[in-house]
């Protein structure tokens, strides 16, 4: 019996895109189960297919998309072949407006700030780092305003990360969309309007910076 064949996607780069704005996305992804195949890389929406490239897919292969989204939220990215027999465990990227993606792939390029075996370190901090930070973000503006303790918890962590690492605009970002759905946010014991939220400010004045 023949294997199915299957493919790992490693690598999204950029993880973010400005919305309105076409970007050209690396996809990088592992061959198991044949030598070669033709696939053809996918981005979506919803169900809606808005970019496509065919590849002849190897051990180690490259697909390049160009996206342009009209819209902030997340974009799925897979692989299907001819006759449908593939297994890809989707991936994701954000889109952004334009000082959130720059912000965010600002901080990704700083984790992997080395020369040798770039590939290989790329690769590793997409998957265990940036993918599930993305993940986690895509989630939190779907689910913002829905008021679950999981959506909180997870909103927590994405910001105490962001603002750690200085990310200020995506943080900011974040809180003003769900402060924008009703989610009361509170600073010693006040409430804070939507648009008056400045984490940077906020996190000098909680340092003593």
């Amino acid at each position: 019996m023949d294997m199915v064949p299957s493919v790992e996607i490693v690598l999204v780069a950029p993880s973010t895109i400005p919305i309105e704005v076409e970007s050209r996305v690396e996809v990088r992804f592992i061959l198991r189960g044949v030598d070669r195949i033709w696939i053809r890389v996918l981005a979506r929406t919803g169900r809606d297919v808005i970019s496509a490239t065919d590849v002849a897919a190897t051990n180690t292969s490259t697909g390049i998309l160009n996206i342009t989204s009209g819209s902030v939220g997340l974009i799925e990215i897979g692989a299907v072949t001819e006759r449908g027999i593939l297994h890809c465990t989707p991936a994701v990227l954000l889109a952004a407006p334009q000082a959130i993606a720059d912000e965010a792939n600002q901080l990704s390029n700083l984790v992997v700030d080395v020369e040798s075996d770039r590939e290989q370190v790329e690769e590793a901090v997409w998957r265990k780092y940036f993918h599930p930070l993305i993940q986690d973000v895509g989630a939190i503006l779907r689910d913002a305003g829905c008021h679950s303790f999981q959506t909180e918890a997870k909103l927590h962590k994405v910001l105490e990360y962001l603002i750690l690492n200085q990310a200020y605009k995506t943080a900011q970002f974040l809180l003003r969309v769900v402060a924008g759905r009703g989610v009361p946010i509170l600073w010693h014991g006040n409430q804070i309007p939507a648009k008056a939220i400045d984490l940077q400010g906020i996190y000098k004045s909680w340092s003593g910076q």
